[in-house]
């Protein structure tokens, strides 16, 4: 079966000016057909045939109730409010701190293993300069941020 418009049972109940009671009983009648705790439009039109479905009011009410109701759904999934969103912004900036903090200390750290290299450079022998001198140069440019 093909479903048009479908309005949960309760709306359906109230459109109609019938007590959701009234609903439930043709539903267990087998005489309203539902999908997920909604109802059809046009099952709804076929079983009250009375109701004055092209006023248009009706239609326009269902199309309003629909459109809130996707519109507040797309609202709470996609797009968090305003406190979730200072707080997500809030841990993101401590985050950045934290990580900030970090990489000053490595540099800190470099630059102290740079000094040490240079200590140790004036008190070895000329073979183990040589390499002090390479490992330190090295260094240095990495810090600076050549690609070496």
């Amino acid at each position: 079966m093909v479903m048009g418009h479908l309005i949960g049972l309760a709306k359906a109940a109230q459109l109609l000016g019938v007590g959701r009671r009234e609903l439930q009983q043709l539903i267990q009648k087998g005489d309203l057909n539902t999908f997920e705790g909604c109802v059809d439009v046009d099952e709804l039109r076929r079983r009250y045939p009375t109701l004055d479905w092209q006023d248009g009011s009706i239609l326009e009410r269902i199309s309003f109730l629909q459109e809130t109701a996707f519109a507040r759904r797309v609202r709470d999934t996609v797009m968090p409010d305003a406190e979730d969103l200072a707080s997500r912004l809030k841990k993101r900036t401590a985050d950045l701190a934290v990580e900030r903090a970090r990489a000053q200390h490595y540099c800190k750290v470099l630059r102290d293993l740079s000094a040490k290299i240079t200590a140790l450079h004036a008190e070895s022998g000329p073979e183990t300069r040589t390499q002090l001198e390479a490992l330190n140069a090295w260094l240095i440019r990495r810090l600076d941020g050549e690609d070496v």
